[in-house]
């Protein structure tokens, strides 16, 4: 019976961590992170979610046999929303760092999400592979404050091992970025202990802030019962955040609003971009998902500075559209060349095919000199630049 390929494919890459696979060595997690949307009845994670850990044991033989057959440039991203690929049982399987040696071995780029300092054991592989290739790290902080930390992260890394990973990282020329999720409504999403105050010291190439979901059901009800025994004060503020009980787990739409306000307020005055950088990226993915990454990238950087962006919606959904349709033929028609996608999309570019699926010349003209020159988006400025690497 054929195996299910061990690396993800995702119909759309994620423009959020600018990853077009996904590799998952564990599911669960022993962190044990009281807010974990993992938790939730929608991943069917079965049995204790931060004690009954499945390992795939497997995985690293079988992935040299995937790698092989993938055809376009793209991250491959360790970690995902139902676990973390360095918890605790890593230190013991080692399934990571072998992982890790197999992508150096094919300079694969990679993307690695955490919130564990066991990433130091592996420092060596991921800058050699952030040298010969491209490797980012993602590092994870619901807080600054260690108190908070030792309650609702039980038993991840501390805030200031963390901090002191991203210094080493980035010591070792590796891009670190901050992922500031979830931001804990009334606790860590303003103030000091909110994780975009962070000291000068330490300056990641982007935060990224998400605010808390809690969806109905044991994740919900896991994190209330911790509000009520240890933040007692916020328990109203929480029960009326998430009253409308949505399956996404959103809170309301004010708060959202709020908090988008504010984080954007506050990056912006630091000059830190709330998306990975196109200068980290750039040249290690498809020339199909650089343009859906800048798309879906500018319209956070220009709504952050309230500018109009209907018009980028608008584009992308086109692209999104068109874009489906060519790599389901590609896909299909396995006798194509691996550069067949990249040719396809210069072609639409060099005779202004862009422009007319994007009905905006202007835009059409933005990704010629982004294809075609290789320039580059400065995401501070929100200009183009041929020297931004």
């Amino acid at each position: 019976m054929k195996l299910p390929s061990v690396i993800r494919t995702r119909p759309f890459s994620d423009s959020w961590f600018c990853s077009r696979y996904q590799v998952s060595p564990y599911r669960g997690c022993r962190h044990g992170c009281l807010y974990c949307d993992g938790r939730a009845e929608k991943y069917y994670v079965e049995g204790s979610f931060d004690q009954d850990i499945t390992s795939r044991d497997d995985l690293p033989g079988r992935l040299t046999s995937d790698i092989r057959k993938l055809r376009e440039r793209g991250y491959v991203s360790l970690g995902s929303g139902v676990t973390d690929a360095y918890q605790p049982l890593e230190a013991e399987k080692e399934l990571t760092r072998q992982i890790a040696s197999i992508l150096l071995e094919y300079r694969i780029p990679a993307v690695v999400l955490t919130k564990s300092v066991l990433a130091l054991r592996d420092l060596d592989l991921w800058s050699e592979l952030s040298r010969t290739s491209s490797f980012h790290l993602l590092v994870s902080f619901s807080t600054l404050n260690e108190e908070i930390r030792k309650v609702v992260e039980p038993n991840a890394s501390s805030v200031n091992e963390r901090l002191d990973m991203i210094r080493r990282f980035r010591d070792a020329c590796c891009p670190v970025s901050v992922l500031a999720m979830p931001l804990l409504p009334g606790i860590s999403d303003t103030g000091e202990d909110s994780p975009l105050n962070f000291p000068e010291s330490v300056r990641p190439d982007c935060i990224m802030p998400s605010t808390l979901t809690l969806r109905p059901g044991r994740q919900k009800d896991l994190f209330l019962d911790c509000i009520r025994k240890n933040f007692p004060e916020k328990l109203p503020l929480y029960k009326d955040l998430y009253r409308e009980n949505r399956a996404s787990g959103s809170p309301l739409d004010k708060y959202c609003d709020s908090l988008y306000r504010e984080t954007s307020r506050i990056l912006l005055k630091k000059g830190i971009p709330p998306m990975i950088p196109h200068r980290i990226w750039k040249g290690h993915v498809s020339l199909a998902d650089e343009i859906s990454f800048l798309l879906a990238h500018m319209d956070v950087l220009y709504s952050m500075r309230k500018v109009d962006t209907k018009a980028l919606k608008k584009a992308l959904l086109s692209y999104e559209a068109w874009i489906k349709t060519i790599r389901t033929d590609f896909n299909r028609r396995r006798s194509l060349s691996r550069e067949y996608l990249d040719d396809l999309i210069l072609m639409y570019s060099r005779n202004g095919s862009l422009s007319d699926l994007f009905g905006n010349e202007k835009l059409g003209q933005f990704f010629r000199d982004v294809l075609e020159k290789g320039m580059i988006l400065d995401y501070i400025n929100c200009r183009l630049d041929q020297n931004s690497q």
